[in-house]
């Protein structure tokens, strides 16, 4: 599968408040198809999208499915639209994950260096063991800020991270740890079976003896 074109691009407006805005990098790369990213990418990978002209007047957009797997690595920020679905199952992500316009982020392993930000429908899903979400300010600028506790499926500490949920912007987040294990359990019937059993092999034993 070909590697996107790179060009340079800017974040929306709502970043800049909360001090996302970054220098623009000629080697960000734009991802309009479905690919994997198991290579560096050195700047920021906006998902659908081909170019910066489209990013910034938001035409053509597209609908990718992309994964950041082992091997992989993006230099600036992830930041997925368009009803994209993006799997980061392993790799590293230097600055923050985006998820918007619709777009679903599945996050089960990797390090994110950054802060994680849903907004405009974007839906953050996570992956892992003891996930927990701590409402720490629920009016951060436009945003409810939560630190995240537990790791990830890959065993990624999560503690301490924090999760930007835009407020009244129909975005979401959700913490998929796995369910207890259930208690086996012995049935009555067995129960009286087994006892059955245990109490005909003393009176087999008592016979043989006397």
């Amino acid at each position: 599968m070909p590697r996107p074109t790179f060009r340079h691009a800017i974040l929306p407006a709502a970043f800049l408040l909360l001090g996302l805005a970054h220098t623009a990098n000629a080697q960000d790369a734009y991802f309009a198809n479905n690919a994997t990213i198991n290579y560096t990418v050195n700047g920021t990978a906006y998902v659908g999208y081909a170019n910066q002209a489209d990013l910034n007047n938001g035409t053509n957009p597209t609908s990718p499915t992309v994964a950041l797997v082992t091997g992989g690595s993006i230099g600036g920020y992830l930041d997925a639209r368009n009803s994209s679905t993006i799997n980061v199952s392993s790799g590293s992500i230097a600055s923050s994950l985006i998820a918007s316009e619709s777009n679903t982020v599945n996050v089960s392993g990797g390090s994110i260096g950054g802060g994680l930000y849903a907004y405009d429908s974007g839906t953050i899903n996570l992956f892992g063991v003891g996930l927990k979400a701590v409402l720490t300010n629920p009016n951060y600028g436009d945003y409810s800020k939560y630190t995240l506790m537990g790791s990830l499926n890959d065993g990624t500490s999560v503690n301490g991270k924090f999760l930007y949920l835009s407020n009244g912007s129909n975005a979401r987040f959700t913490l998929n740890n796995p369910p207890p294990p259930k208690p086996r359990q012995v049935t009555p019937f067995v129960g009286l079976v087994g006892a059955g059993l245990l109490l005909g092999k003393r009176r087999g034993s008592r016979k043989r003896q006397s």
